[in-house]
């Protein structure tokens, strides 16, 4: 399931702990102080379809298998993840962006339907739309390559970026989940216009990966 190459071999490291980083820290906390990424470092990137983290263990599993086929950086889709954060481990954090408001909206639309009196307080409850999150996008990346970021952002459940400072260009990363066939026209639609903006954004001043499913 992985792709990438130039490997490299890391530490083995004891079983991190959970810091999630509320979303007002979040661009703080990764802030590019100029470092640049020297030409002589080498990265190996992967792509990973994790078809959700809710499992107890699966995100120590990702960077169980980082730490074994060394790689640097791994691009995840379908997280299943329902809010936008930073969970910063040892030796690793991952970066995860959804759709919230879209979510929030339909989660309204659900609740309005169920008409007045009816469903109260249900709208946010465990099973609500807004407390789901049928797709997500994000990265895992190595702790010694986040003085090297000079942004990210977490377009939507479909469409993160991830930019790092390097002698050169910079390199732009993208970690990609297209609608699947059975998605509307709309959804579809709205994807593709997404991308190519950001393609058009950053072609002629970086260097660009997509990767995905």
């Amino acid at each position: 399931q992985h792709e990438g190459t130039n490997q490299r071999g890391t530490q083995s490291q004891s079983r991190p702990a959970i810091r999630r980083r509320p979303m007002d820290q979040q661009r703080f906390d990764l802030k590019n102080k100029g470092n640049r990424l020297p030409y002589s470092e080498q990265l190996l990137l992967s792509t990973f379809n994790v078809q959700g983290l809710s499992k107890l263990g699966k995100r120590e599993e990702i960077m169980t298998e980082m730490k074994k086929q060394g790689i640097d950086i791994m691009a995840l889709q379908e997280t299943h993840v329902v809010q936008s954060c930073i969970e910063k481990k040892k030796g690793f954090t991952f970066i995860f962006s959804t759709d919230e408001k879209k979510r929030r909206a339909a989660a309204e639309i659900q609740q309005n339907r169920k008409g007045k009196g009816k469903g109260k307080g249900r709208g946010n409850g465990k099973g609500s739309v807004a407390n789901r999150e049928f797709h997500g996008v994000g990265f895992c990346l190595r702790n010694g390559l986040l003085k090297y970021v000079k942004d990210f952002k977490q377009i939507n459940s479909h469409i993160m970026l991830l930019e790092l400072h390097t002698k050169a260009n910079p390199l732009v990363i993208l970690s990609i989940y297209a609608p699947q066939s059975g998605a509307s026209e709309e959804i579809r639609i709205s994807f593709y216009n997404e991308l190519h903006q950001l393609l058009q954004e950053y072609h002629e001043h970086a260097n660009l990966l997509l990767l995905g499913d």
